[in-house]
C-alpha cells in the first residue's frame, strides 16, 4: 500500500507540473484580452469507484497516461490487480447505482468556481473578457472524476481539471492538470450512503470541484506573475 501511495504522489506531482515554467514576459504582454469559455467535460470522464486504496486502479490508471511508454504500461499492469478486481466485483451493485446517480454536470460546477476564483488573480483581473472573439482563451476541461477510496470504508469524489491558454495558434500554452488533492472537511462517506443519498453525493462533488479549482488557481497565480 505504501508503495502505491508513493507512486501516486510522484505521478500526481509530474502531472501537476506538465508545464513547470510560468508565462514569459512576451507571452504576458501578448495576452491583453482573455476569454474564459465554459468548462468542457471528456465524454468518458467518469471513472468507476476504487476499493483498494486512493492510489489504485482508476486514479493511477488515469495518471499513468501522462507517464507514457513502459512506465505507464507497468503501472497499469501493477495496479489493475486481483485485489481491485475482486473488490470491484463485490461492490458492483452499489457501483452501478453510483454510475446512475453521479452528477453529470461536474464541468458546470468547475466552470462556476473557475469564473469566480480567477477574479482574485491579479493577472486575470484586467484581462478577462466575455468576448468570445478575444485573441486568447483559457480552456478548461474535466478530464476525469469519480469516487476514490479513503481511510476505512469511506469514499470521496475526486475531480481532475485540465487548463491551458490558447490563441489562434493551436499550440497549448501553460498546460496544467489539478485535482482536489485533499478531502474537504467532512466531505466523505460510505459508498452505500452516497448511493442512497444523491443530494449528499452532489454536495460533496461541489466541494471537490471547489478544492480542485482552488489548487489550480494558486498555480495559475504563481505561473502568471511578472518575474
Amino acid at each position: 500500500m505504501k508503495k502505491f501511495s508513493r507512486l501516486f504522489i510522484t505521478i500526481t506531482t509530474c502531472a501537476h507540473l506538465i508545464s513547470c515554467a510560468g508565462l514569459s514576459k512576451k507571452q504576458r504582454e501578448q495576452m491583453t484580452s482573455i476569454h474564459l469559455p465554459a468548462t468542457a467535460q471528456n465524454e468518458k470522464a467518469y471513472m468507476q469507484p476504487t476499493f483498494t486504496s486512493n492510489a489504485s486502479a482508476g486514479t493511477i490508471g488515469f495518471m499513468s497516461g501522462f507517464a507514457g511508454g513502459i512506465i505507464g504500461g507497468v503501472i497499469a499492469a501493477t495496479v489493475v490487480g486481483a485485489a481491485e478486481k475482486v473488490k470491484s466485483n463485490q461492490h458492483k451493485p452499489v457501483s452501478d447505482v453510483i454510475a446512475q446517480t453521479v452528477p453529470t454536470d461536474v464541468n458546470q460546477m468547475v466552470s462556476k468556481e473557475l469564473a469566480t476564483s480567477l477574479k482574485t488573480v491579479p493577472f486575470f483581473q484586467t484581462r478577462l473578457t466575455d468576448n468570445p472573439a478575444a485573441p486568447w482563451k483559457l480552456v478548461s476541461t474535466v478530464v476525469r472524476h469519480g469516487l476514490q477510496k479513503n481511510f476505512g470504508n469511506t469514499h470521496s469524489p475526486v475531480v481532475y481539471v485540465e487548463t491551458y491558454f490558447q490563441s489562434n495558434d493551436p499550440k497549448k500554452v501553460l498546460k496544467l492538470i489539478h485535482s482536489n488533492e485533499t478531502m474537504a472537511k467532512n466531505q466523505y462517506a460510505k459508498i452505500e450512503e452516497y448511493a442512497a443519498n444523491p443530494k449528499m453525493l452532489r454536495q460533496h462533488y461541489e466541494a471537490a470541484a471547489h478544492d480542485a479549482v482552488t489548487a489550480l488557481t494558486k498555480t495559475l497565480e504563481a505561473r502568471t506573475k511578472s518575474k
